[in-house]
C-alpha cells in the first residue's frame, strides 16, 4: 500500500473545510467530504489513474500572475477568474 503525508498548512485547511461543511451542511456531510478527499489522496498515492505533475515553471508562473492580478485590482474573485 502506498501512502502519503498531509503538511501542516494543508492539515489546517482541510480543517476548515471539515468545520466549514459541517456547519453549512452537518457532520455527516463533512465527514462525507473529508474521506472523500482522503480516498482521492490515497489513489493519487496508489497512482490508480493517469495524472502528471505540474512543472515548477507553469506553477511559479500561475502564482506570480495570481498575486499581480490581486494587488492591481485588490480583488481576489477576479484573480481566481483569471487564472483558471
Amino acid at each position: 500500500m502506498t501512502g502519503f503525508r498531509v503538511q501542516d498548512g494543508a492539515g489546517h485547511r482541510l480543517d476548515e473545510t471539515y468545520d466549514y461543511t459541517s456547519c453549512k451542511w452537518g457532520e455527516a456531510q463533512a465527514d462525507t467530504t473529508i474521506r472523500g478527499l482522503f480516498d482521492k489522496f490515497k489513489a493519487i498515492a496508489a497512482r490508480e489513474f493517469p495524472w502528471r505533475a505540474i512543472p515548477p515553471s507553469s506553477a511559479s508562473t500561475a502564482i506570480s500572475a495570481a498575486t499581480r492580478s490581486t494587488s492591481s485590482t485588490g480583488n481576489s474573485s477576479a484573480t481566481a477568474k483569471s487564472a483558471s
